[in-house]
Parts: structure tokens; sequence; C-alpha cells
């Protein structure tokens, strides 16, 4: 990943890239760690407190951990950023100060509506949150599971009131009006009247005397001879329970038939069922099941709003993080350039003519550069053609000595008088013989 606090061409020793091999792999498994076990510990202490199933704890706590794992790395990024810039800032590095003020600029645009976004997201999330977890929610959700559970047991205390009628009849009529025959027609009549939906009659002897049904009841309703709820009612107990079905919930009520005028004389066991359809029983054990599962959640409102505020939060250090990355990198695109430039002066001043900036760019950076560049390359030129005019000059005043010495060996050997005029008449050599003919001396 480009890092726009240090140049990208720094070259790093083999040492130091394994160490970073290391750093980058030991990274990931220490945040694996953290969270495992941070959020074994919090489910451990969960669970003593308020025991609950722990896999939705598990998925809570889990990302509760994983955001903060995350926060800690966004915090550490930042912070790493701006110190990197104070520690440049402090060592007075050429360009530290744009960078300094292109991250406050930065930050300073980025952290005003990063920060309003947080503080009205938070307030929204904390109330929504809370609103989830009203007290006013509980009780609806308490109320209709009261309701339910009041119909249920108002259709369990219709069907032993009519069970208990019915019996009261079949056992006048097995009694007074000619026995098994007549309990069996009163039964079925009082069973249409009443509106149940099945009956049955066992004698003593668990034998099934009668069995009856409604169009909506299935033959597989019917109970056994030896069911618990025959058993209770044989012994003088009324008993009335619900049986949960796919199809619907089955109110049975088994009470025991007494002689008239006895109390602990059971001549048989009658059971009559009641068929709700609409599975009323179910809904209120679903209502039940809602319930409980909305006060476990609600023992975890702390940790849900935690999740999406430290999401917020997250957000508006990315934002941070970003403006200060990018302010470093458009100060290091203006000042990488001039640091260059300035070493290129430095060497340019001290004689180092081939010098170039190495820098790639399309705009007002790039045109300088290239100036520059222009600018050692003509000066190199330059030198390079003063230098090969000196070495041509220094060989043709070789060559000049060279033959102005000839010359005046060739005139001090010569008896011939020898003089040289410039154009104004004026002498400009002349040798030994030249002065003795003249009678003057040489050196005049």
């Amino acid at each position: 990943m480009f890092d726009p606090f240090f140049p990208s061409g720094t070259p790093s020793s083999e040492p130091e890239a394994r160490a970073r091999i290391r750093r980058s792999r030991l990274i990931p498994a220490i945040v694996l760690v953290a969270v495992v076990g941070l959020t074994a510990v919090q489910v451990t202490i969960q669970q003593l407190r308020f025991p609950s199933p722990i896999a939705s704890n598990i998925l809570i706590f889990a990302l509760v951990n994983i955001n903060i794992v995350l926060l800690i790395l966004l915090v550490l990024l930042v912070f790493r950023s701006l110190f990197k810039v104070y520690l440049e800032r402090r060592e007075n590095v050429l360009g530290s100060k744009i960078r300094v003020k292109l991250a406050v600029a930065f930050v300073g645009l980025a952290l005003l509506p990063a920060g309003l976004l947080f503080l009205v997201a938070s307030n929204l999330i904390t109330s929504s949150v809370d609103s989830w977890f009203n007290i006013q929610v509980e009780r609806s959700l308490e109320s209709a599971l009261d309701v339910a559970q009041t119909y249920s047991r108002a259709s369990q205390e219709d069907a032993l009131s009519q069970a208990r009628q019915v019996a009261a009849r079949v056992a006048d009529a097995w009694v007074t009006e000619g026995g098994i025959a007549a309990a069996r027609r009163v039964a079925v009549e009082k069973a249409l009247e009443y509106g149940l939906d099945s009956l049955q009659i066992f004698s003593r002897q668990r034998g099934e005397m009668l069995r009856w049904r409604g169009p909506k009841v299935p033959e597989e309703a019917f109970l056994s001879p030896a069911s618990r709820l025959v058993r209770k009612a044989l012994d003088g107990e009324p008993v009335v329970t619900v049986q949960l079905t796919d199809q619907a919930d089955l109110i049975r009520a088994a009470v025991p038939v007494l002689r008239p005028g006895a109390t602990r004389d059971v001549l048989a066991v009658l059971t009559a069922t009641a068929w709700l359809p609409a599975a009323l029983g179910s809904k209120a054990e679903e209502i039940q099941t809602g319930i409980k599962e909305y006060q476990q959640l609600r023992m975890l409102k702390n940790p849900i709003k935690g999740i999406y505020l430290m999401l917020f939060l997250m957000v508006t250090l990315v934002i941070i993080f970003g403006a200060i990355w990018v302010s470093v990198y458009l100060a290091r695109g203006i000042t990488g350039p001039i640091q260059q430039l300035a070493e290129g002066t430095r060497k340019v001043a001290a004689g180092d003519l081939s010098f170039r900036v190495q820098v790639k760019a399309d705009d007002e950076i790039g045109m300088l550069v290239d100036s520059f560049n222009k600018m050692t390359g003509d000066l190199s030129t330059s030198k390079t053609d003063l230098t090969q005019a000196y070495e041509e000059l220094q060989r043709s005043n070789v060559e000049l000595d060279r033959r102005r010495g000839y010359m005046e060996t060739v005139l001090e050997t010569i008896a011939a008088g020898v003089l040289s005029l410039d154009a104004e008449g004026r002498v400009n050599t002349v040798n030994h013989a030249a002065a003795r003919m003249l009678g003057r001396p040489l050196e005049q």
C-alpha cells in the first residue's frame, strides 16, 4: 500500500522486509485471538448473570468485539498519521509546514460534517433502540399472551363444565331410563346440544361403550382406554388438558359418571373434546416464546446500541483518516519535487551539472521541473563548450609560443639584419645584425 508519509522509493533492507511480513501475519492472529477471548469471557459472564441462548449472545458479543478491535485499529492509524506529520514538523523537514497546514485544513473540513453526522446518527440509533425495547411493547406482548391464556382457560373450563353436565344427564338416563342404551342416546343428544366435537364413554373396566365424533374431528383424535385421562377420571378426578396438533388445538375433558346421589360410585368415564381450528394454544406458545426472546434481547440492548454507535464512529474515523491521507498525499505531490529541486540547486552550486529531477507531472510543478532540467542541461552544454574553447586556446598559445621561439632562433643565427615594423611604423622585431648596422644597442 502506498504510504504518503514516506517516499515510496525508499529502499528497505531484507531484515526489515522480513520483519514487516512477520508483523503483517501476526496482527490478524492477535485480532482473532482477542475477539474470540473477549467473546468467550463476555458470554460466560452474561450466562452467569442472565441465562439465555448462547448462539444469540455469541453473535452479539462477537460483533461488539469486532467493532471494538476495528475501532482501535482505526484510532491507531489516525494517531500514527498525525504523529508522522508532527515528527516531520519537529525535524523541520522541507515541506512539513505545508503538510501540517493541509492536514489541519482537511481534517477541519471533514470533521465538521462527520461530527454532525455522528451526533445525529447516534441520537437516532439511541432513540430507535430504546423504542424497540420500550416497556409498552413488552406490556402489549404480555397483554396478548394474557388474552390468549384467558381464552384458553375459559375454553377448558367450558369443556369441563359441559362434560360434567353431559355426565350428569347420562347418569340419570342410565339409572332411570333403562341402562346403557338410554345413556348413549342422551350422551349424543347433549353432545350435539352443547356443540361438542367428539364424545367417548368408557366402563369401569375401561371398555369403550360409546364413540361419537363430529365431521371436523379425525378418527385418530379419539383417546385410548389406557390413557392417563381415563385412569384419573376412573379415580373420581375430573381432568382437562389441551393437546396441540398441526391442524388445531384439542381441549379434552374427562369426568367420572357418578351414580345419582352418590359421590364416589363411578359408573363410567365420559370424555368430551372441543376442536379449535384456530390453533389458539399454538399462538399462545408462540407469543410466550416471543416474550422470552424479547426479554433476552432487552438484556442485550446496550451491546446492540454499542454496535451501531461504533459503526458510525468508525465511519467518522475513516473520514478523518482519509482527510489526513489525502492532505499529506497532496502535500507530498507539491513538496516532493521542491525537495528534489532544492537538492538540485545545491548540487549545481557545487558544480554538478549532471543532476536531473526525476518527477513525472503534467501540471505547473512538472513545468518547473522541466525548466530546471533544461537549465541544468544548457549550463552543462555551455560548460562543455567553454572547456573545449579553453583547451583550443591553450593549444593555439602553445603553437604561437613555439613559432615565436623558432623565429627568434632563426633571426639570431642569420648574418643579415632584419627589422619588422607594424602598421604605424613602429619596430616590433630587430636582430643583433640589424642593431650593429644601426649602431644602436639591441635593448633600445
